[in-house]
């Protein structure tokens, strides 16, 4: 069920991505909708009759995962709902004779969220997992900047990263924890992007307890009083009243405890947030 969810979820952004015909594009969203719902029904098997009843470590990792995913349906379903009646909303309004520009451009909008939503739990739900590796978290902050950067630079808010070439490597998914990178870089320019003044995000890393740890400094609003940890449940409301990016730092937690890590985020003493993370070395020959 799962692998045939995440596929029709697939197929149906790809259609959405490629199809210019309105009403093709809405199709291909609803699908979405429905497969990212089904996507997050856990399938946990039961051992069968002379089985061993111990758990396998990986098996468990996968099924604390799904339960994970299936935490976020009520969630999912509010926040496709809602852009899903706003897409209808205005193909109505375009059938009706209102402007089509003005209501197309609002479809498009509505749908770039909706995908947004899909490709992470797509991310999140996935079965087929790279292996841990030595991997250069410098090297892996440099592809994030180079991904993101002309985000930043449209907003004029500065990126810097400021990690040793020499920092040792950690035992790391690239693919995940480029990704968690990402998500914690889109959610400091869209924290920045809200302020008044100039802003700046800082990638830095350390070597600290037999691990190594980046941090994404901004100096945009700082989180509320008593909001801490809450800050990664799915869709919280977080800096200046606004939503994450859906599921971004849910995903991000998850994707770094998979590794043995923990991921924070604090208020920084000059101004701003900092989000950091932890994951192990790698052992040194």
């Amino acid at each position: 069920m799962l692998a045939g969810a995440t596929s029709a979820a697939a197929l149906s952004i790809g259609l959405w991505a490629t199809e210019p015909d309105s009403i093709w594009r809405v199709a291909a969203l609803v699908t979405a909708g429905a497969a990212a719902t089904c996507a997050l029904l856990p399938c946990v098997r039961q051992p069968r009759a002379g089985e061993n009843a111990t758990p396998d470590p990986e098996n468990l990792a996968r099924t604390a995962q799904l339960a994970a995913v299936g935490e976020l349906a009520a969630s999912v379903a509010h926040e496709v709902n809602n852009p899903l009646n706003t897409i209808i909303n205005a193909a109505e309004l375009i059938t009706d004779g209102d402007d089509v520009q003005e209501n197309g451009r609002v479809i498009a909008a509505e749908g770039e969220r909706i995908a947004g939503i899909v490709s992470n739990l797509l991310q999140f739900t996935r079965a087929d997992r790279e292996p841990l590796q030595p991997t250069s978290l410098t090297d892996l902050a440099k592809q994030a900047q180079s991904l993101i950067g002309e985000k930043f630079r449209r907003h004029d808010i500065r990126l810097t990263v400021e990690l040793d070439p020499d920092l040792p490597l950690a035992m790391a998914r690239p693919v995940q924890i480029r990704q968690v990178l990402l998500i914690l870089l889109d959610n400091a320019r869209n924290a920045v992007a809200t302020s008044d003044h100039d802003g700046h995000v800082t990638v830095s890393g350390q070597q600290i307890d037999g691990g190594i740890r980046v941090s994404v400094h901004d100096n945009g609003p700082e989180i509320p009083a008593g909001s801490g940890k809450g800050i990664f449940e799915p869709f919280a409301r977080s800096r200046g009243g606004q939503t994450d990016a859906g599921l971004g730092l849910s995903i991000s937690k998850s994707m770094v405890e998979d590794h043995g890590g923990s991921i924070a985020a604090q208020n920084a003493p000059d101004r701003g947030v900092c989000f950091s993370f932890w994951i192990p070395a790698a052992e040194q020959s």
